[in-house]
């Protein structure tokens, strides 16, 4: 599950977070990168 997103940008640089939760850290982290590569991609496009 991911719960938190944030977006946000400079003059220079776009800045992308999300954070999931699931039974196992690692299993967090690759669902919390998906997410913010994805939600980078559609804030850019």
């Amino acid at each position: 599950m991911v719960w938190c997103y944030e977006f946000s940008t400079d003059s220079t640089n776009f800045y992308a977070r999300a954070t999931a939760i699931a039974s196992d850290s690692e299993t967090a982290k690759l669902r919390a990168e998906k997410e913010t590569r994805a939600l980078l991609e559609s804030y850019i496009a």
